[in-house]
């Protein structure tokens, strides 16, 4: 199966596809990331086992639109494309803000005293003179600090 999406995303990435056969239910899902600096196929392949078409097949696209395909054989290529989708659920324009305003926690930094390049002559950078490894202070004020 080809994915075909909309401008930005022509190969239908995070798509969400169901695919029913004979009372069971497959699920894909468009990733074509397997790892560091390694991709597969964009195609989705289906396994049907001894079926020899799908009831049907549901494409849930990323912007939350889907399309229906019913009564597909098996052996085939099929396009979809994210056009003929219908949209599944409506968006939420109340939206609370990420991130809010707070204090800034009292934090002192103390400088270390100790020479890394005399431990590891052949360290670039001195990383105990970049900033403490842990920190601790009282986050939300009820007077225990967290580290």
């Amino acid at each position: 199966m080809d994915l075909k999406g909309k401008a930005g995303n022509n190969f239908g990435i995070g798509s969400k596809i169901l695919a029913y056969a004979g009372g069971e239910l497959t699920f894909l899902e468009q990733n074509p990331v397997r790892g560091f600096q390694s991709s597969s196929t964009y195609r989705l392949q289906i396994g049907m086992g001894e079926a020899l078409s799908l009831d049907s097949l549901i494409v849930i696209w990323p912007d939350q639109t889907r399309s229906k395909r019913e009564s597909i054989r098996a052996n085939q290529v099929v396009e979809i494309e994210q056009n003929s989708g219908t949209l599944l659920v409506k968006a939420n324009n109340e939206t609370s803000p990420l991130l809010i305003k707070s204090q800034a926690p009292d934090f002192l930094s103390t400088a270390s005293n100790v020479n890394d390049f005399k431990r590891q002559p052949l360290m670039v950078t001195m990383p105990s003179h970049i900033g403490p490894s842990m920190a601790h202070t009282d986050l939300n004020g009820d007077g225990n600090p967290e580290v």
